[in-house]
């Protein structure tokens, strides 16, 4: 029959050679569990030991570390200047606290120094694709004026409050180097139709002290920092003060077992449920980035042993859904800015003057085919007849998932149906734009291509990019085990 400590030393060791697997991404914790291991084998009893590792301290802070650590990472691979600083807070704060007593308060003001950058974070990533839907919009007259101009200027403005050097490349025509700008689908010369209405808008004051510090100088800090915690492991002494209360009372000390299954179930039942709300949604709204999405997570999931894995891989899938969904958005939104505004034209007060001729012009800047040729793309195509056109007579708050596209032309199909009495039949759509006098210029040469995580793809591949959307690979994940930038 095993001891106590027998079965700690079990369990330690178990963790050890399941963090083993990938030990890049759980670097910090396979250092403290060689420390524990060490120690347990030093010790005569469990309470000695105990006594010796500050009850667990090192390991605790270690795998918060990981966990910091990674976020930052991430961070890095999206160009996310201000997530990677909220990160290298959280690690900072997470170095300090000297017992078990000052964790909590220490994870306290770990969340209150990171959430203001992890605010900032968030806006830089999403403000970039919500400006230019509205530049879109009001440039191809799909909204008043306005009303279009205004909410331009607001997206644009917390664009450049959140990440004022993204907007400031972009204006000098440089969006490959634009933080999040750059993983959108335009190269210079399309980003080039809103320079000019960007540019018109003040910009805010650049103050340096509220400038995230750069990534490669955050990155630094933090492996610096890893480095020194990683050699004074070693001597860590266990204060006094944390002594469970179990050891000063005499009581029998019992360990539970390691069991890394328990541990995981419950977050891949998070992550299950997530797909299964994805997979409940598709008959209502087919998508295939959603599609995509959904079979790499679950290719993912199936690789993993530790919690710290499963939460690893869905920050990753998260992030890069992200990035796929603003990418695949503007450029539908882009496709289908003439067919939209031909709609509108078709609904009593609903159209802007000449706003079929501009969204055409506007459409044709961006990607070199005129409105007919754009309806003929497979994933319009896919979207018109597969998507919107079932869900015409679906119920009336379908709402959109991240991911989505396409829900905003669902109530004037249905209006326009009301006062036509009909619509096209599948495949017919460009019969709205013949009515609505759409012009149909030639396709532009050479061929203009689209901008996937800054890599140029002609417009053709735009089917195959939802199918297989690419995507960086999961930071400090073992490749040997599983490359997630692949199907």
């Amino acid at each position: 029959m095993s001891t106590p400590l027998q079965a700690q030393r079990l369990a330690l060791a178990a963790q050890q050679a399941a963090c083993a697997a990938r030990p890049a991404l759980h670097a910090h914790s396979l250092a403290a569990l060689a420390r524990e291991l060490a120690l347990a084998h030093n010790a005569g009893s469990l309470a000695t030991y105990l006594q010796a590792g500050g009850a667990g301290l090192e390991l605790t802070r270690a795998a918060w570390l990981d966990r910091c650590a990674q976020r930052l990472r991430l961070a890095a691979v999206l160009h996310d200047a201000a997530g990677a600083h909220a990160a290298w807070l959280a690690y900072q704060q997470a170095l300090r606290p000297s017992s078990l007593a000052a964790w909590q308060p220490a994870l306290v003001l770990a969340a209150q120094a990171a959430w203001p950058w992890q605010q900032r974070a968030d806006a830089a990533a999403h403000q970039p694709a919500r400006t230019l839907h509205n530049l879109l919009a009001w440039q191809a007259g799909l909204a008043p004026p306005a009303e279009a101009s205004a909410a331009a200027q607001s997206h644009a403005q917390a664009w450049a409050q959140a990440d004022p050097a993204s907007v400031q490349a972009v204006l000098r025509g440089q969006p490959a180097s634009a933080s999040q700008a750059g993983l959108l689908p335009w190269d210079a010369a399309a980003w080039a139709c809103w320079q000019p209405l960007l540019a018109q808008w003040p910009q805010p004051q650049a103050d340096i002290a509220t400038h995230p510090p750069a990534l490669r100088a955050t990155l630094l800090w933090q492996q610096q920092a890893q480095a020194r915690w990683l050699q004074a492991l070693p001597g860590l002494a266990a204060p006094p003060t944390e002594l469970p209360t179990a050891l000063s009372s005499g009581c029998e000390l019992t360990v539970p077992q390691w069991n890394p299954a328990a541990q995981l179930a419950p977050v891949l039942q998070a992550q299950a449920q997530t797909l299964a709300a994805l997979d409940a949604r598709q008959p209502l709204w087919p998508s295939p980035l959603l599609q995509a999405h959904a079979r790499r997570l679950r290719q993912a999931l199936a690789a993993c042993r530790l919690p710290a894995e499963v939460q690893a891989v869905a920050e990753h899938a998260d992030a890069c859904l992200g990035v796929h969904s603003g990418w695949h958005g503007l450029l539908m939104a882009a496709a289908l800015a003439p067919f939209k505004a031909a709609v509108l034209q078709g609904l009593p007060g609903m159209g802007q003057p000449q706003a079929v001729p501009r969204a055409a012009a506007l459409a044709h800047a961006l990607l070199g085919l005129g409105p007919r040729a754009l309806l003929s793309l497979a994933p319009v195509q896919h979207l018109l007849d597969h998507t919107l056109r079932p869900a015409l007579d679906g119920p009336d708050d379908l709402g959109s998932l991240h991911g989505e596209c396409g829900a905003d032309l669902l109530q004037p199909l249905r209006a326009l149906r009301a006062v036509a009495g009909r619509l096209p039949a599948p495949g017919q759509w460009a019969r709205l734009l013949d009515q609505a006098g759409a012009p149909e210029p030639a396709p532009s040469a050479p061929p203009r291509h689209i901008m996937a995580w800054g890599q140029p793809h002609a417009l053709h591949d735009w089917p195959a990019l939802l199918q297989a959307p690419p995507q960086p690979p999961l930071p400090a994940w073992d490749q040997g085990l599983l490359t997630l930038g692949s199907s």
